[in-house]
């Protein structure tokens, strides 16, 4: 399975809450050479700590996320992920805006980061010319949904919209 829906939620007061937002790429971290991520940008709500000096593949080892300032700017997108998330513990939180005609690249998320995490997408934006593919599978995933998307298996998303797609990336320590 690559896809799996988990619910919805109510994404008009988050897109209200990004409607004027300034901090986008404030944190470069998904943005390093050798990342399929360059035609995103990102608002870092939690993840791990850039203090200190640290190599790029220690990003896919560490567990420990802490949260970063911009959180605090987007109470409620942080409230729709507490709640959604209840007691689970929560790894990295990104917002994540694929520009128009962009496309993420075909990649596979690996490290022990990710194979103890669950990946969730909070779809916030988006334009009928939004695909995800997975696995061999492609899919165009719904403004207020919740997919379950299957990281560890090759994936890449392509925006021939004309409009930007925005995801609340969100990962879930497995129990």
């Amino acid at each position: 399975m690559s896809f799996k829906f988990i619910g919805s939620f109510d994404h008009e007061p988050i897109l209200e809450e990004l409607k004027n937002a300034t901090l986008w790429n404030w944190l470069r971290i998904r943005k390093s050479n050798g990342l399929k991520h360059n035609a995103v940008d990102d608002i870092v709500l939690r993840f791990q700590s850039v203090e200190g000096q640290h190599e790029l593949n220690e990003y896919f080892d560490r567990m420990e996320c802490v949260d970063y300032f911009p959180k605090f700017y987007f109470p409620k997108t942080s409230k729709v992920i507490h709640e959604f998330a209840d007691r689970s513990v929560i790894g990295r939180i990104v917002i994540a805006k694929l520009k128009s005609g962009g496309v993420i690249d075909t990649h596979i998320d690996e490290g022990k980061y990710c194979a103890a995490h669950d990946r969730f997408h909070f779809v916030v934006s988006t334009n009928p010319d939004v695909f995800f593919l997975c696995n061999g599978h492609q899919k165009h995933l719904e403004a207020g949904k919740v997919w379950w998307i299957d990281n560890k298996s090759p994936h890449s998303v392509h925006n021939h919209g004309s409009s930007d797609r925005i995801h609340i990336v969100v990962d879930i320590k497995k129990e």
